[in-house]
């Protein structure tokens, strides 16, 4: 397996995830080592995979942080300006967490480029002031974040496209 491998802290009870992605097939990968000494692999199949777009460096290092201790999510992306975005935004991405207001161009004009260019993917649109910007319909989170609320929104983000099956079908 060809890639880079990531640990983080996750929350209880598991003890350790260990991440890669292989670089050829573009799939991520996830171990799941639990206190009980069980491990779970979550492949590309299973992991939401969120990009995260906002101009305040230390919001989107928070972030990674939070999303990743989530059991089912992965940020496979990050941009501090949506010019880093519209370069850098890949076809797997499933939700994007996107800033409203950003210097170089609103976070919903950089959504319509990408959407304008092919891409698929839901959004979670996060503010700390007006939501004028957005569309009806359009799913926001005020800053400062609640944490559970925000991964709520994603994984019903996720759910729209099929990324997820929701508690009350998967029997859980």
């Amino acid at each position: 397996m060809h890639g880079v491998v990531e640990r983080s802290c996750a929350p209880l009870p598991c003890l350790t995830r260990i991440r890669w992605c292989d670089g050829h097939a573009q799939r991520f990968y996830s171990i799941i080592v639990w206190r009980t000494g069980i491990s779970e692999l979550l492949t590309g199949d299973t992991l939401v995979r969120v990009f995260i777009l906002d101009d305040d460096a230390d919001i989107v290092d928070m972030l990674v942080e939070v999303v990743n201790r989530e059991r089912d999510l992965c940020v496979h992306g990050t941009g501090a300006m949506p010019g880093e975005a519209l370069n850098g935004f890949s076809s797997s991405i499933d939700v994007m967490l996107c800033d409203i207001q950003m210097p170089q161009m609103s976070g919903p004009e950089t959504v319509r480029i990408l959407r304008d260019r092919g891409f698929e993917f839901e959004v979670v649109y996060m503010t700390g002031g007006s939501v004028e910007k957005v569309g009806p319909g359009a799913v926001v989170t005020p800053k400062p974040f609640d944490f559970e609320k925000l991964m709520a929104q994603i994984r019903k983000q996720a759910e729209k496209i099929g990324r997820l099956i929701p508690k009350s079908r998967s029997g859980e």
